[in-house]
Parts: structure tokens; sequence; C-alpha cells
């Protein structure tokens, strides 16, 4: 499966085109993907985004985006309990609007 924080900067440097690489975003999905499978938060809260927004190839879909942001959020990966909490706010991707969730 390869190293988790190993492909979750790889595919950081693919999204961003640094280190010499071309911007490739579907290449930074493939590597978020994996490291996100083993656990990898930060991978999970990028991956998120990508469905969110629907980019690097991948269809918008908010529900998948939720659940990803809920696994990173459940890690401690602030970023992702921010927009989780968002999300249950505004009652999108799937969750009932929830203004007590929203604020923990």
């Amino acid at each position: 499966q390869g190293e988790a924080r190993a492909q979750f900067r790889l595919g950081l440097m693919y999204s961003m085109g640094c280190g010499g690489l071309a911007k490739d975003e579907a290449r930074a999905v493939e590597l978020w993907r994996q490291a996100a499978e083993q656990g990898d938060a930060q991978a999970q809260f990028c991956l998120g985004v990508m469905y969110e927004n629907g980019r690097g190839g991948l269809a918008k879909d908010e529900a998948r985006a939720a659940e990803l942001w809920r696994q990173a959020a459940e890690q401690g990966e602030a970023r992702a309990q921010s927009c989780l909490g968002f999300m249950y706010e505004a009652g999108r991707g799937g969750l009932a609007t929830d203004e007590a969730r929203a604020a923990e």
C-alpha cells in the first residue's frame, strides 16, 4: 500500500505543481486516496476537498466529502472538523441540519 505520509506529501506536491512536478490533480487524488485508505487524516481532508469541489477527475460528491472529513475529524484534523461543522450547519453532504453538531 505504501507509506501514507509520503503519499500525502507527494500528492500535495502534485496538487500545487511544486518540487519540479507538473500540476496534476488526478495524480494527487490517486496518492491521497492511497494514504486516506491507510488512515492518514490530512489525506482524508484533502481528498474530501476534491470531492466537495469535483476536482482531480472526481465527480462532485458532498456525501463522500463529509464522510472523509468525519474520518479525519475523529483523528483531530482541525480543518476537517471545521468543514464538517459547516456541512452540519447547512444540512449538506447528506447530513441533516444540526446546529449542535455543527458547534462541536
